[in-house]
Protein backbone atom coordinates (compact mmCIF):
# COMPACT_ATOMS: atom_id res chain seq x y z
CA UNK A 1 0.00 0.00 0.00
CA UNK A 2 0.85 3.76 -0.75
CA UNK A 3 0.93 4.45 3.45
CA UNK A 4 3.36 1.52 3.98
CA UNK A 5 5.36 2.72 1.47
CA UNK A 6 5.53 6.38 2.34
CA UNK A 7 6.23 5.08 5.74
CA UNK A 8 9.07 2.87 4.85
CA UNK A 9 10.75 5.88 3.26
CA UNK A 10 9.82 8.08 6.39
CA UNK A 11 11.79 5.43 8.35
CA UNK A 12 14.92 4.91 6.01
CA UNK A 13 15.17 8.94 6.32
CA UNK A 14 15.44 8.52 10.29
CA UNK A 15 17.63 6.06 10.00
CA UNK A 16 20.09 8.10 7.78
CA UNK A 17 19.85 11.21 9.40
CA UNK A 18 20.55 9.84 12.43
CA UNK A 19 23.89 9.07 11.21
CA UNK A 20 24.76 13.02 10.12
CA UNK A 21 26.65 15.75 12.11
CA UNK A 22 25.40 19.32 12.31
CA UNK A 23 26.79 20.50 8.90
CA UNK A 24 27.82 24.70 8.44
CA UNK A 25 26.20 26.92 6.24
CA UNK A 26 28.45 27.33 3.07
CA UNK A 27 29.58 30.50 1.72
CA UNK A 28 27.53 30.65 -2.13
CA UNK A 29 26.57 32.49 -5.40
CA UNK A 30 22.90 33.46 -4.36
CA UNK A 31 22.08 34.44 -7.87
CA UNK A 32 19.71 31.99 -9.00
CA UNK A 33 19.15 33.37 -12.40
CA UNK A 34 22.46 34.21 -13.99
CA UNK A 35 25.13 31.32 -12.94
CA UNK A 36 28.38 33.28 -12.91
CA UNK A 37 32.02 32.12 -12.45
CA UNK A 38 33.41 33.11 -9.53
CA UNK A 39 35.79 32.02 -6.48
CA UNK A 40 33.74 31.52 -3.26
CA UNK A 41 35.13 32.37 0.15
CA UNK A 42 33.67 29.15 1.69
CA UNK A 43 34.31 26.53 0.28
CA UNK A 44 37.63 27.93 -1.92
CA UNK A 45 36.63 25.95 -5.39
CA UNK A 46 36.10 27.87 -8.35
CA UNK A 47 32.24 27.79 -9.74
CA UNK A 48 31.07 27.30 -13.71
CA UNK A 49 28.83 26.09 -15.37
CA UNK A 50 29.94 24.85 -18.99
CA UNK A 51 27.69 24.40 -21.46
CA UNK A 52 29.71 21.62 -23.32
CA UNK A 53 31.00 18.09 -22.43
CA UNK A 54 30.79 16.43 -19.31
CA UNK A 55 33.25 17.87 -16.99
CA UNK A 56 34.02 18.89 -13.37
CA UNK A 57 32.58 22.23 -13.60
CA UNK A 58 28.74 21.35 -14.58
CA UNK A 59 26.74 22.11 -11.55
CA UNK A 60 26.44 25.09 -9.59
CA UNK A 61 24.61 26.70 -6.67
CA UNK A 62 21.09 28.43 -6.17
CA UNK A 63 19.71 30.87 -4.22
CA UNK A 64 17.58 28.30 -1.29
CA UNK A 65 14.69 30.35 -1.40
CA UNK A 66 14.53 29.51 -5.48
CA UNK A 67 15.29 25.85 -4.79
CA UNK A 68 12.36 25.59 -1.94
CA UNK A 69 9.88 27.30 -4.66
CA UNK A 70 11.28 24.18 -7.18
CA UNK A 71 10.87 22.01 -4.65
CA UNK A 72 7.33 23.12 -3.72
CA UNK A 73 6.26 23.13 -7.41
CA UNK A 74 7.48 19.03 -7.79
CA UNK A 75 5.38 18.46 -4.13
CA UNK A 76 2.03 20.33 -5.75
CA UNK A 77 1.27 18.32 -8.13
CA UNK A 78 3.14 14.47 -7.34
CA UNK A 79 2.81 11.91 -5.02
CA UNK A 80 5.62 9.69 -3.20
CA UNK A 81 8.82 9.99 -1.99
CA UNK A 82 9.53 13.75 -2.05
CA UNK A 83 13.61 13.52 -1.49
CA UNK A 84 16.14 10.78 -1.73
CA UNK A 85 19.21 10.26 0.74
CA UNK A 86 22.82 9.62 -0.53
CA UNK A 87 25.81 8.83 1.89
CA UNK A 88 28.74 10.99 1.09
CA UNK A 89 31.21 8.38 1.70
CA UNK A 90 29.68 6.42 -1.12
CA UNK A 91 29.96 9.05 -4.09
CA UNK A 92 33.47 10.14 -2.70
CA UNK A 93 34.19 6.51 -3.56
CA UNK A 94 32.76 6.87 -6.50
CA UNK A 95 35.22 10.01 -7.76
CA UNK A 96 38.21 8.04 -6.41
CA UNK A 97 38.42 6.49 -10.17
CA UNK A 98 40.87 8.76 -12.27
CA UNK A 99 38.43 8.56 -14.89
CA UNK A 100 35.57 10.31 -13.22
CA UNK A 101 34.96 13.94 -13.96
CA UNK A 102 31.31 13.71 -11.85
CA UNK A 103 28.77 11.49 -11.35
CA UNK A 104 24.48 10.76 -13.00
CA UNK A 105 22.03 10.46 -10.81
CA UNK A 106 19.59 8.29 -12.61
CA UNK A 107 15.81 7.63 -11.85
CA UNK A 108 15.06 4.47 -10.90
CA UNK A 109 11.86 2.41 -9.54
CA UNK A 110 13.23 -0.14 -6.55
CA UNK A 111 11.12 -3.57 -5.72
CA UNK A 112 8.45 -0.92 -4.24
CA UNK A 113 8.11 1.14 -7.26
CA UNK A 114 9.24 4.01 -4.78
CA UNK A 115 11.28 6.66 -7.41
CA UNK A 116 14.64 6.51 -5.76
CA UNK A 117 17.78 8.15 -7.08
CA UNK A 118 21.71 5.74 -8.60
CA UNK A 119 24.79 7.23 -8.54
CA UNK A 120 26.84 6.22 -11.45
CA UNK A 121 30.35 7.71 -12.38
CA UNK A 122 30.85 9.27 -15.79
CA UNK A 123 34.50 10.10 -17.83
CA UNK A 124 35.14 13.28 -19.87
CA UNK A 125 33.45 11.15 -22.75
CA UNK A 126 30.50 10.73 -21.07
CA UNK A 127 31.06 7.18 -20.73
CA UNK A 128 29.60 5.34 -17.96
CA UNK A 129 32.20 3.58 -15.23
CA UNK A 130 30.82 0.26 -14.20
CA UNK A 131 30.50 -0.76 -10.62
CA UNK A 132 30.30 -4.28 -9.35
CA UNK A 133 27.47 -2.95 -6.62
CA UNK A 134 25.46 0.15 -6.07
CA UNK A 135 24.71 1.48 -2.35
CA UNK A 136 21.00 2.83 -2.55
CA UNK A 137 18.72 3.37 0.85
CA UNK A 138 17.51 -0.48 0.88
CA UNK A 139 20.87 -1.26 0.60
CA UNK A 140 23.54 -2.24 -1.90
CA UNK A 141 22.52 -3.75 -4.91
CA UNK A 142 24.27 -5.35 -7.62
CA UNK A 143 24.96 -3.75 -11.16
CA UNK A 144 22.31 -5.76 -12.95
CA UNK A 145 19.37 -4.83 -10.48
CA UNK A 146 20.77 -1.38 -10.75
CA UNK A 147 20.31 -1.63 -14.46
CA UNK A 148 16.98 -3.35 -14.12
CA UNK A 149 15.84 -0.44 -11.68
CA UNK A 150 16.99 2.45 -14.17
CA UNK A 151 15.24 0.56 -16.77
CA UNK A 152 11.41 0.63 -15.01
CA UNK A 153 11.65 4.35 -14.90
CA UNK A 154 9.73 6.00 -17.44
CA UNK A 155 9.82 9.72 -16.86
CA UNK A 156 10.78 12.11 -19.41
CA UNK A 157 14.32 12.91 -18.08
CA UNK A 158 15.96 9.50 -17.33
CA UNK A 159 18.79 11.43 -15.19
CA UNK A 160 21.33 14.57 -13.72
CA UNK A 161 25.26 14.59 -14.09
CA UNK A 162 26.78 16.50 -12.10
CA UNK A 163 30.22 17.52 -12.16
CA UNK A 164 32.98 16.65 -9.32
CA UNK A 165 33.61 20.14 -8.04
CA UNK A 166 29.40 20.34 -6.93
CA UNK A 167 30.06 17.50 -4.21
CA UNK A 168 33.61 18.59 -3.42
CA UNK A 169 31.60 22.01 -2.62
CA UNK A 170 29.39 19.79 -0.42
CA UNK A 171 32.24 17.65 1.47
CA UNK A 172 34.26 20.63 2.24
CA UNK A 173 31.16 22.17 4.45
CA UNK A 174 32.36 20.72 7.72
CA UNK A 175 31.25 17.04 8.91
CA UNK A 176 28.71 16.69 6.40
CA UNK A 177 27.85 12.62 5.56
CA UNK A 178 25.06 13.03 4.20
CA UNK A 179 23.18 15.00 0.40
CA UNK A 180 19.89 15.20 0.39
CA UNK A 181 18.13 14.99 -3.16
CA UNK A 182 15.17 16.44 -3.77
CA UNK A 183 12.67 16.26 -6.40
CA UNK A 184 11.74 19.24 -7.61
CA UNK A 185 10.35 21.49 -11.04
CA UNK A 186 12.19 24.55 -12.03
CA UNK A 187 9.25 27.40 -13.04
CA UNK A 188 9.44 25.87 -16.64
CA UNK A 189 7.91 22.63 -15.61
CA UNK A 190 11.77 20.91 -16.10
CA UNK A 191 12.17 18.05 -13.45
CA UNK A 192 15.03 18.87 -11.30
CA UNK A 193 17.51 17.43 -7.97
CA UNK A 194 18.16 19.47 -6.32
CA UNK A 195 21.10 18.66 -3.71
CA UNK A 196 21.88 20.02 0.03
CA UNK A 197 23.12 18.69 3.27
CA UNK A 198 21.00 16.85 4.84
CA UNK A 199 21.34 17.64 8.08
CA UNK A 200 19.78 21.75 7.06
CA UNK A 201 16.04 21.68 7.27
CA UNK A 202 15.81 24.82 5.56
CA UNK A 203 19.03 24.95 3.46
CA UNK A 204 20.36 28.92 2.26
CA UNK A 205 21.44 26.98 -1.20
CA UNK A 206 20.76 24.05 -3.22
CA UNK A 207 23.34 22.74 -5.73
CA UNK A 208 21.53 22.90 -9.37
CA UNK A 209 22.62 23.28 -12.82
CA UNK A 210 22.41 19.39 -13.68
CA UNK A 211 23.18 18.35 -16.95
CA UNK A 212 19.75 16.50 -17.76
CA UNK A 213 19.47 13.16 -19.44
CA UNK A 214 18.17 13.51 -22.59
CA UNK A 215 19.42 15.73 -24.26
CA UNK A 216 22.39 15.11 -22.55
CA UNK A 217 22.83 11.06 -21.63
CA UNK A 218 26.31 8.54 -21.18
CA UNK A 219 27.06 6.50 -23.34
CA UNK A 220 26.35 2.76 -22.19
CA UNK A 221 29.83 0.63 -23.11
Amino acid sequence: MKTNRLLRGSCMAVIIAGSMLACNKGEYLTDGEDLISQKLDSPKIEVAVQQTGFNRFVGAPIDGSIGTKWIRNYTNTQQGKMEYFLLMSELQKLLTDSRAVGICLYYALNEQADKILIPIALDQDGRIIKQFSVTTEDGKIDWETAQKWISRFDGSIKAHFFGSNTFERLRNIPECSVIRANYALDDKGNPQALLSNAAEIDPLVYEDASRPCPPYCPINN
